[in-house]
């Protein structure tokens, strides 16, 4: 829209002009602000990223590592939330040198021989080495690792400083899945220094695809119908094209629909039903007529030949009038509950009133009648 455009080019003339004018929290709550309208990140997915540069971030990995089997298949809509977040950063990011540091948690041996090991969890790096020597442990016992990976336009981690709950710490998160490979090795003091090459998991859908997947099939569905009957000889040669014309205008119908009126499942197997149906009405007439064309060239225009014809023009007919039946069905259904009062109760209720009203009118020719008498 353009408010949208207008208020970005007023936030990036700030950028370059205005860095470092207003708090820190200002400066902070701006960047948030452009990292989320420049990536078309959802409230569902600002609000997973929030989570997880928070406390929650153990949890997470608890599920995606397997710590605890009691917690499998906890948070799915929330890691997946977060991923699709993760992959919209990705188009707005710049490859940047970043480091990971690990204290008291060591690599296995079988990884550290062979080079190259899959983190099955979710991870934080930070593009401050500082930071990275901080988390990876001072002491002079233990193992201590800090990771440093060289990125590329293709293989990146997100900033999320914009949002995190740290944004000093300038945090860039790794989808799950990433595969690290160790390209070279130093001694910084008591720290083992792990020169890493990762490659990125790229296969995640947004929550948008998600949401619109159930639409998507029935769309492709209704195209593919819609090209297999055009081509067919039979259809061309019986001349269908108003039923054609029903799946085509069915097609665009689909195409027009909200997604998310796809995921209710009733909704879903009933488009879907139509759809069928459709395509069988046009399959049925356009063979029923071919047929009567070729009885009638080959002179077989016989009473048990028209016959055949005939039932299977009426079957075609059975299909639509099914298909019209179960629509004002639905249609009643809507509205059954309106319809609560029943005939017996009306005519009680007529009963009633009427009885009310003679009473009244004797009532009221009872006060008539009184005075004159007197």
């Amino acid at each position: 829209p353009a408010e949208v455009a207008m208020w970005m080019a007023t936030e990036e003339s700030a950028e370059r002009g205005d860095a470092h004018v207003g708090t820190r929290a200002e400066r902070e709550a701006r960047v948030g602000r452009r990292m989320v309208w420049k990536a078309g990140l959802t409230h569902e997915e600002c609000a997973a990223v929030r989570l997880w540069s928070g406390p929650t971030f153990a949890e997470y990995n608890r599920v995606l590592r397997g710590f605890d089997i009691s917690m499998k298949g906890c948070y799915t809509t929330t890691l997946h939330a977060l991923c699709s977040a993760a992959y919209k950063l990705s188009q707005i990011g710049t490859p940047e040198v970043v480091y990971r540091g690990l204290g008291g948690r060591a690599i296995s041996a079988a990884d550290f021989s062979k080079g190259a090991f899959v983190e099955r969890g979710a991870q934080s790096f930070t593009r401050d080495i500082n930071v990275a020597r901080a988390y990876s442990g001072s002491s002079a016992d233990g193992v201590h690792y800090v990771m440093e990976v060289k990125e590329g336009y293709i293989d990146q981690g997100v900033d999320i400083s914009g949002l995190s709950f740290y944004p000093k710490e300038k945090e860039k998160f790794y989808r799950p899945l990433s595969y690290m490979q160790v390209t070279d090795t130093k001694i910084e003091g008591h720290r083992l220094i792990l020169q890493m090459r990762v490659n990125v998991n790229t296969k995640v859908s947004t929550l948008e695809e998600v949401r619109t997947r159930k639409k998507l099939e029935l769309v492709g569905k209704a195209q593919m119908l819609v090209r297999e009957t055009s081509s067919m000889p039979v259809v061309r040669a019986a001349g269908a094209a108003s039923k054609m014309r029903d799946l085509e205008l069915l097609q665009r119908d689909l195409a027009a629909t909200n997604p998310a009126d796809f995921n209710k499942l009733s909704t879903f197997l009933g488009l879907n039903e139509v759809l069928l149906k459709t395509y069988q009405g046009v399959s049925y007439h356009a063979h029923a007529r071919a047929q009567m064309m070729q009885m009638l060239q080959g002179g077989d225009a016989s009473a048990h030949c028209l016959a055949r014809i005939g039932a299977a023009e009426a079957r075609v007919r059975r299909l639509h009038a099914e298909r019209l039946r179960r629509a004002l069905i639905s249609r009643l259904a809507m509205l059954q509950p309106i319809c609560w009062l029943r005939l017996p109760q009306i005519r009680s209720a007529l009963f009633h009133v009427v009885l009310l009203a003679i009473v009244v009118v004797l009532f009221l020719l009872g006060l008539a009648i009184y005075p004159v008498m007197g």
